[in-house]
């Protein structure tokens, strides 16, 4: 008899290992460098890691923001998906919703997880039979009213973002904040360096400065930009970007971990095959970290109470 279980327990490691591991497929709206779908990815690969053989494919819709390149780009990604037939699909961001989700796998048999999607899911039509994910919302409305306490007055703002749908997108969303806080918002989205520059100049007749992100903006140089923060402003700048901060004086800033790790845990659940996407709700993120400048802010002149400061995470010094 034991002779027996040992035969029967070495034929059951053997299929064990034999056994195909699931295949994951996750869609990058953006591209390896970028440092919000890099913190996503790191903590998607930690949460599958074991689980399933995770392959990635990018749509790098920072650098190529044109429709023809996006729906070629599409194109190919599906052909990966019939070629290779994952299990399961996560996609990030915006753009992996756009132009490959909602057109190719809508209502289809293959589940589907999303995560960094901006704010609302109407604009597609989600969510779908086959997708579940979590929404990624930027804490304006505590950023503003700590803005509040260290500008007085707070009334007018600028908004300087990148011309692209997520800067569209986000300058709507800190405008519609801002007016039910009784700060008038108003954007410049900019193409190249030179306008940002533009935008931060301009910036000097508002009461603050809001940052948005620098991805895709034409010639961006990280130094050149802090140079011209360093030397030609004088107004609060914050921000609810992480990479930001070097640029900004405060901020209240979203996690990707938050993101990718939600993402891989509702991805490891659903490929036990006891849930299906439906009957897990799509929730929005919960989680930022308090950043300050000390460093810039005693270059701008600067002052921020010290009860904002406290345990807030610091930029170090250049």
């Amino acid at each position: 008899m034991r002779s027996l279980a040992i035969i029967l327990f070495s034929l059951l490691a053997q299929i064990a290992v034999s056994a195909p591991q699931k295949r994951c497929l996750y869609i990058n709206s953006y591209h390896t460098g970028y440092a919000w779908s890099d913190g996503i990815r790191k903590a998607l690969q930690a949460e599958l890691e074991g689980l399933c053989t995770l392959r990635e494919e990018q749509l790098d819709s920072k650098h190529h923001p044109e429709p023809s390149f996006l729906k070629r780009r599409a194109r190919a990604i599906m052909q990966v998906v019939k070629d290779w037939q994952p299990d399961l699909i996560i996609a990030s961001d915006d753009n992996s919703i756009r132009w490959v989700v909602q057109p190719w796998l809508r209502d289809s048999d293959i589940p589907v997880v999303f995560c960094g999607l901006n704010w609302s899911m109407a604009e597609y039509g989600l969510p779908y039979r086959n997708t579940t994910g979590m929404i990624e919302v930027a804490p304006i409305r505590p950023l503003f009213r700590q803005v509040k306490r260290i500008v007085r007055p707070a009334r007018q703002a600028l908004y300087i973002d990148t011309d692209n749908l997520t800067g569209r997108k986000d300058l709507e969303r800190h405008q519609r904040v801002g007016s039910q806080l009784g700060i008038q918002v108003d954007g410049r989205l900019v193409h190249d360096l030179s306008e940002w520059k533009a935008a931060l100049a301009a910036g000097q007749d508002y009461d603050f400065i809001i940052l948005g992100s620098s991805s895709g903006i034409r010639g961006w140089q990280a130094e050149a930009a802090a140079r011209q923060v360093r030397r030609h402003n004088k107004r609060l700048v914050v921000t609810v970007y992480r990479w930001i901060m070097p640029l900004a004086h405060y901020g209240l800033v979203k996690l990707a971990s938050e993101q990718g790790r939600w993402a891989g845990l509702t991805a490891a659940t659903l490929l036990q095959g006891r849930l299906q996407p439906a009957d897990i709700a799509v929730i929005a993120n919960r989680e930022w970290d308090v950043w300050t400048n000390p460093a810039l802010m005693r270059t701008n002149d600067i002052d921020i109470p010290a009860t904002l400061l406290d345990k807030a995470k610091q930029v170090p010094s250049p």
